[in-house]
């Protein structure tokens, strides 16, 4: 008798801890007088004697303990019928749970399994590619990746993924690898890739760009062209520029929907410059960016303090409908070329002033702007003679 008085305690117990998972008790067919139900006999069964099957079927291990976190992956480990709970997410929170998720996924399938999140699981990182399959999940369209760990062990239908969101990458070619495998893709969101070694960033597109640039850091990038369509670049490469404080020394822009002022800041942000190239970017090279790239005052002035962009300049082609004044982009043009065969840096030096700016600047001395009228040319070429005789080369002239 009390043998059996203690038995119904330890049952009352294990019915008390998983009481959150009791649902609201289903009307028995039997008890309601109707028809048959076609649902499975498994659901007929009473709430009671259900938890007590679902307790006697979880694993061995005391020291997990269903809550909100591992009751979905616990659910499925107990039987097919179990695994047909309209569970729509898959939740691995703790590093312990690992060998559990990857035993449940690589033996069962989740035809009901619409979200896959993970968080933490720090030992994917040792393990071979790939340790976890995610197949087949018909309805699986989300798939989170909250932890710092490449994607390439996980076996995913990317084909059928609707909203993806990873923390990290080992290269962009894994992250357009992964791109190029979710046609349906309808929310992308990456953490930063960082590409220590790359030097040479080449974009051309017509979508924004600071999906991918406020995702990158490249701390060795010295060439950078970018070919645009949207008008919102500036703040992208700023960010680029300064999250990987690189030195860019290459800068090609097409963007014909950028303005001057934006253009200059993104100038102010080049100081290394050495080659900067202007494809049909009319709105952003005009008279206030002649004024921008001007040489300022003389060396024995106050002028001369004001710091100005892109001081190293060698080389400017202009490819496109240009407005500026021909006069002021003479005299922009002349005052960097008379930083190589005047006496300003010396004078500078003297004069100790204190401008971060100035970096050995050399002067231009190469200009390039063949789709211009031949009347600009031939006015522009006439004011450079001398330059030109000392050595300036203007490319289109006759």
């Amino acid at each position: 008798m009390h043998g059996a008085m203690r038995r119904a305690e330890q049952s009352s117990c294990r019915v008390k801890r998983c009481s959150n998972l009791v649902p609201p008790r289903r009307v028995n067919p039997h008890e309601a007088g109707s028809s048959p139900s076609p649902w499975a006999p498994i659901l007929t069964i009473p709430n009671e004697i259900t938890v007590e099957l679902f307790e006697s079927c979880l694993p061995p291990d005391q020291s997990i303990a269903p809550n909100s976190m591992t009751t979905p992956l616990l659910v499925t480990q107990v039987g097919s019928h179990w695994r047909r709970i309209e569970e729509i997410s898959l939740v691995a929170s703790y590093p312990h749970l690992h060998e559990m998720l990857r035993n449940c996924l690589s033996t069962r399938g989740f035809s009901l399994l619409k979200v896959f999140s993970t968080r933490s699981l720090f030992r994917v990182r040792q393990l071979a590619s790939p340790v976890i399959q995610i197949k087949p999940a018909p309805l699986l369209t989300t798939f989170i990746l909250d932890a710092f760990i490449r994607p390439s062990p996980f076996c995913v239908p990317w084909s059928q993924l609707e909203d993806i969101d990873l923390k990290s990458f080992g290269s962009m070619w894994e992250c357009y690898d992964v791109l190029r495998q979710c046609p349906k893709l309808l929310t992308c969101e990456f953490d930063l890739i960082v590409l220590p070694n790359l030097t040479v960033l080449k974009i051309s597109a017509n979508i924004p760009l600071y999906p991918l640039l406020d995702s990158l850091t490249v701390p060795r990038l010295i060439k950078l062209h970018v070919w645009v369509l949207d008008s919102s670049v500036r703040v992208p490469i700023l960010n680029l520029i300064t999250r990987s404080c690189c030195l860019i020394q290459s800068f090609l822009l097409s963007a014909a929907a950028i303005s001057a002022l934006e253009f200059i800041q993104i100038l102010w942000s080049m100081p290394h410059l050495l080659d900067l190239l202007l494809v049909d970017s009319g709105m952003s090279f005009m008279d206030v960016t002649v004024q921008a790239l001007n040489w300022h005052g003389d060396p024995d002035t106050e002028d001369q303090q004001q710091p100005y962009i892109v001081p190293r300049l060698q080389t400017l082609i202009i490819l496109g409908n240009t407005r500026f004044n021909n006069a002021a982009f003479v005299d922009m043009m002349k005052s960097h070329w008379l930083v190589r065969t005047s006496g300003v840096l010396d004078s500078a030096s003297k004069q100790r002033i204190r401008d971060s700016y100035i970096l050995n600047p050399e002067g231009i001395d190469i200009l390039s702007m063949p789709p211009v009228s031949v009347e600009l040319q031939q006015t522009i070429c006439s004011a450079l003679a001398t330059c030109r005789d000392e050595g300036l080369f203007v490319d289109g002239e006759d």
